[in-house]
């Protein structure tokens, strides 16, 4: 029988046509593949991938042209497949790597966030009480100066210089104690 012959077959859905196709081609393409990937059973599973698909697909394929253009195009496509899944792979490793190193960084970044915000509560308790309560109405809630000096009947301007104050309170006690300072931050890396 003739590969047309064979093919008519498989595109019937008979095994004979299937398996004569097979036993024709699959050291060919074999051979193809291994030229590509290199590696005899990586060959073989490209080999096994492209007759699976040409028995899945038998309904459709068309009995015009060379049968082995038609393997050597699905195993070019299965190889090529293969190459991007693990390039993908490669970058999907790449990036834990890299996301594994963020993480640690943003693990220190956040030991020393915890530090200066506990410093700065420790600070802002040290205000005087209206002062302390102005600041936290400020930047704890979000109110405005506006706000602040309704709520409380007081003028702006006292609100204002209030948070002034307060600010520069907070600066000259967290420098004092070298927290969250760049300095200290260098320190910490150092007992990594």
């Amino acid at each position: 029988m003739s590969e047309r012959e064979y093919l008519a077959e498989l595109i019937k859905g008979d095994r004979h046509g299937f398996n004569m196709l097979y036993k024709k081609y699959s050291r060919l393409l074999y051979l193809f593949s291994l030229k590509f990937v290199k590696d005899e059973q990586t060959a073989i599973d490209v080999v096994q991938d492209a007759f699976l698909k040409v028995w899945e697909c038998r309904a459709t394929l068309r009995n015009e042209g060379t049968f082995s253009a038609y393997l050597m195009k699905i195993a070019h496509n299965n190889i090529l497949n293969g190459i991007r899944k693990n390039l993908a792979h490669e970058k999907y490793k790449l990036y834990q790597i890299n996301h594994v190193g963020l993480r640690d960084d943003s693990t220190e970044n956040q030991i020393v966030y915890r530090d200066l915000f506990k410093a700065t509560r420790l600070v802002i308790d040290q205000l005087p009480e209206k002062r302390r309560i102005i600041f936290k109405l400020s930047r704890d809630q979000g109110l405005s100066n506006m706000e602040i000096a309704t709520k409380l009947n007081l003028s702006v301007r006292t609100v204002e210089c209030q948070i002034n104050k307060a600010l520069l309170f907070l600066k000259e006690k967290l420098l004092q104690e070298d927290v969250g300072t760049p300095s200290t931050m260098s320190q910490s890396r150092q007992y990594r």
